[in-house]
């Protein structure tokens, strides 16, 4: 299904649609590429890797603010995170140091165990890459900073998605909260960390 019309497709259809199982996905277009899709997280995740390991930094940068931005928008929604209110298309591109303060300010007031994991949240906030390395921009970092910076990012996810092999409902989400015992858990139950609701 083909549509330009934002509000409806976004309001009424992709609600819809998801819940039948379809891939939902934006044609996008651009001078250098023409019409295509957004690479879904797992492709942009292999694509960086294999640029760090090969150390091909051209075009690196953009792709790692992608997936780190995808992922903190997900982490932010299973987190209930509280952020500014802003219409459709502006919250839609919501920057990762806004994204990263309202996770941070979620944690601090449900789980008090949990803030011994904000060193690695620091490291991501005050690094310069964080926002530098957005659309072509003219900064120009080297390998080594791009390896930590992504290392840094894939320390974090470790602490919000299961690592048990097989775990069918891997990433940390309130949907799985037990309110008996004050938990946040992924949907297997193997991944847990102490969470009083707010």
């Amino acid at each position: 299904m083909l549509t330009h019309e934002f509000e409806w497709f976004s309001n009424f259809v992709t609600p819809v649609a998801k819940g039948k199982n379809w891939i939902i996905n934006e044609i996008k277009w651009s001078e250098e590429l023409g019409t295509y899709l957004d690479d879904a997280p797992s492709e942009l995740k292999t694509r960086i890797e294999l640029g760090l390991a090969s150390s091909k930094i051209d075009d690196l940068g953009n792709p790692i603010r992608r997936y780190l931005e995808i992922f903190l928008k997900e982490l932010a929604l299973n987190l209930e995170a509280k952020l500014k209110f802003q219409f459709n298309s502006d919250n839609e591109h919501r920057m990762p140091h806004e994204l990263l303060m309202g996770i941070r300010s979620e944690i601090k007031k449900c789980s008090k165990d949990f803030t011994a994991h904000f060193p690695i949240m620091d490291r991501l906030q005050s690094s310069p890459l964080l926002n530098a390395l957005s659309h072509g921009g003219p900064f120009n970092p080297k390998i080594a900073d791009l390896k930590a910076f992504w290392a840094d990012i894939t320390e974090m996810e470790t602490l919000f998605v299961c690592q048990t092999d097989g775990c069918k409902k891997p990433k940390l989400s309130l949907r799985y909260h037990d309110n008996v015992a004050n938990l946040i858990r992924c949907g297997g139950n193997h991944l847990t960390y102490n969470w009083k609701k707010s």
